[in-house]
């Protein structure tokens, strides 16, 4: 489909009855491929068709704040086989994850946070990402620590139960776990 080096884009076209069925439209989507050959990995990007919107989503983060998430960040090797050294550690990388999340979202979004180790926190209830809301989820992102063991079930259970506060017909709802690993509680 490409080579190396070389960028591919794909138009696709997906036909679509009316709820009539007397008249079909439609609607181009835009697939995208980006190699990456020292990788070995492409990335794929897929633009909707022009003026339509995506489904608002609910999100929410249940991000493992225990004790473990401390230890240094894997590395990278170098060419020479030497172990790259940046400081950060595995929270670190997962903060970065949830921050890129928020950035993803829009007002017709909304995020919930939950942090767990041998407790767990709600940290912020679902709510829209307006510009506002977004400043504070990157804040509170920004002031979690880690301390203590992994209750990774308990996590889970709060963050599914933000889905219940308000909920909201047509949305897409994702609860995404950020953790290292397994748990050592429950």
């Amino acid at each position: 489909m490409c080579g190396d080096d070389e960028q591919t884009t794909l138009s696709l076209r997906q036909r679509q009855k009316s709820d009539t069925f007397k008249d079909e439209t439609d609607d181009s989507v835009s697939l995208t491929l980006h190699p990456l050959p020292e990788m070995e990995g492409v990335i794929v990007s897929i633009q909707p068709p022009k003026g339509k919107s995506r489904t608002p989503c609910d999100i929410v983060l249940v991000i493992d704040v225990s004790g473990s998430m401390s230890a240094k960040a894997p590395s990278p090797q170098t060419a020479d086989g030497e172990t790259e050294v940046n400081g950060l550690t595995v929270l670190d990388l997962t903060k970065h994850a949830a921050r890129a999340i928020v950035e993803t979202l829009d007002s017709n979004d909304r995020l919930g946070i939950v942090t767990f180790s041998d407790k767990v926190k709600i940290i912020q209830r679902l709510k829209p990402m307006s510009k506002s809301n977004k400043t504070a989820a990157w804040n509170n992102i920004k002031n979690i620590r880690a301390d203590g063991l992994t209750n990774l079930w308990q996590g889970i259970l709060q963050g599914r139960s933000l889905f219940d506060d308000e909920q909201r017909p047509g949305s897409v709802p994702a609860l995404m776990l950020l953790t290292d690993g397994a748990p050592n509680v429950g």
